[in-house]
């Protein structure tokens, strides 16, 4: 078994590896369909990533001292947490939580910023049927998003708290989203030469 330092060394090294391969990506890439795709991609994955860090840490529901250690946890997982501070001088709420990383459109780590910047890529690929049907996919998902906020007073349904009903709206048109990227974009047949 590995020693907790020597995981910690190795992760380390993965994440330095990762975050120079980010950084060619973002400052040396031509801002063309390829690099649309994979910013796609990228915050298709944030928006899922979030999303389900709020639901396995707030559904099902719990009392105000695991709320304020599990918001701890996510605010400085999703890197918000000195912006939380910053914004409310009181341990954390579900609302305030809720408000910072799924709603808040400045916040590059929240869940609205993630569809704001798919909206955009999306806008900047050619017309095709598959991009409408993205873009308004996620228009539904922001629409879910707003309808269901602030999290404290919204009620959940099918036994879900408020929590769990938000995720579950929201991640299945990002989903779609997703869906129809190999399907719409890369799935041409071949043309007949004649």
């Amino acid at each position: 078994l590995l020693a907790a330092f020597d995981v910690t060394e190795a992760l380390d090294s993965v994440l330095v590896t990762l975050a120079a391969l980010a950084g060619l990506a973002n400052e040396t890439v031509v801002r063309g369909p390829g690099w649309r795709f994979f910013d796609i991609g990228r915050r298709l994955e944030r928006a899922l990533l979030v999303l389900g860090l709020v639901e396995a840490l707030f559904e099902p529901a719990v009392d105000d001292e695991a709320l304020a250690m599990r918001g701890e946890i996510a605010l400085a997982a999703n890197e918000s947490l000195v912006a939380y501070r910053r914004r409310h001088r009181t341990d954390v709420t579900l609302d305030a939580l809720g408000d910072l990383l799924l709603a808040d459109r400045d916040n590059p780590r929240s869940v609205r910023f993630q569809l704001d910047s798919l909206a955009l890529d999306l806008h900047d690929l050619p017309d095709r049927s598959a991009r409408r049907a993205q873009l308004a996919a996620v228009r539904s998902a922001q629409h879910r998003l707003e309808a269901r906020l602030p999290l404290g007073s919204g009620a959940g349904h099918d036994g879900l708290g408020p929590v769990g009903a938000l995720v579950l709206a929201v991640r299945q048109p990002v989903l779609e989203v997703g869906d129809l990227v190999p399907r719409g974009w890369f799935t041409e047949r071949p043309r007949r030469v004649r």
